[in-house]
């Protein structure tokens, strides 16, 4: 059960920032779609941050800039935005859950809980991605995973911006599941840069993260490509045998370890694909 004792919506960060550290057990709300996640919450003061503008995608020279209160549906609709990063946005949230909750749950609230079913946050990790906070500023996305969690006693920082910078991309987002909309048993993303590759994996059902000795294979060499058989098998046994599986309701370790092979095949013939 989930009590909240007040509800104040602030018309400023700073004052955001100041209600959420009066006391312990204040709260720093995103879209609110995953609170029945928590068990026996009670949460003397919930901010609200939907007064402060954080829900708007702009664009400039080097980056798209994305407020923390953005919904997923706005990610998956910005046209802008997947013309950009060939559709990886609309591809990895599409199938969450439904358009209702996709309207309701925000990019501040997923990357910032750091959930390990997040689609969203495996498609962010194989592009440029920083995160802007009120006090700690700027930090790439990548920094941020892996920080300890706070401790309840800690200043709690809120999340402003996702901030992701503009290139010559070519990506591709692959995802397994039981149905459409359910969660996914395991999620994949791959990048192309000048050459240069970065592959995630998530739903492990750990929070994504690259598959390295993958990345140290794929990218050791000058140019490869679908018919470099022998390094593609290799690149493929990295991702299996260098990173942590777990087992959960939807799906076991050694199943998601072998499809974790096939997606990354699949996401990494995509964006070698010319047409």
């Amino acid at each position: 059960m989930i009590k909240i004792k007040n509800w104040v919506s602030p018309k400023t960060i700073d004052e955001a920032y100041q209600i959420a550290n009066e006391k312990i057990n204040n709260r720093v709300l995103g879209g609110g779609a995953f609170l029945r996640l928590a068990h026996d919450l009670t949460i003397d003061t919930a901010v609200d941050l939907s007064l402060l503008g954080l829900d708007q995608i702009s664009e400039t020279e080097r980056y798209f800039e994305i407020g923390a209160m953005t919904t997923l549906r706005q990610l998956e609709t910005s046209q802008p935005l997947n013309n950009a990063f060939e559709n990886i946005f609309k591809k990895s949230l599409e199938n969450i859950v439904g358009v209702q909750l996709r309207h309701i749950a925000t990019i501040g609230g997923t990357v910032f809980a750091r959930y390990g079913f997040s689609d969203l946050i495996t498609a962010l990790m194989v592009l440029e991605t920083s995160l802007v906070f009120h006090e700690r500023g700027e930090v790439s996305l990548v920094e941020y995973l892996e920080m300890p969690r706070a401790h309840k006693r800690d200043k709690k920082d809120i999340l402003i911006q996702i901030r992701v910078m503009k290139q010559p991309i070519k990506c591709s987002f692959q995802m397994l599941r039981n149905s459409s909309s359910d969660f996914a048993i395991l999620n994949a993303a791959v990048s192309k840069v000048d050459r240069h590759y970065k592959i995630a994996i998530g739903s492990r059902p750990g929070v994504a993260c690259y598959a390295l000795e993958a990345m140290t294979v794929i990218n050791d060499t000058a140019s490869i490509n679908q018919d470099d058989l022998e390094r593609l098998k290799l690149m493929r046994s990295a991702v299996s045998g260098n990173l942590v599986f777990g087992t959960n309701r939807f799906g076991s370790q050694s199943y998601r370890k072998a499809m974790s092979e096939v997606l990354v095949k699949r996401a990494f013939m995509e964006v070698n694909h010319e047409n």
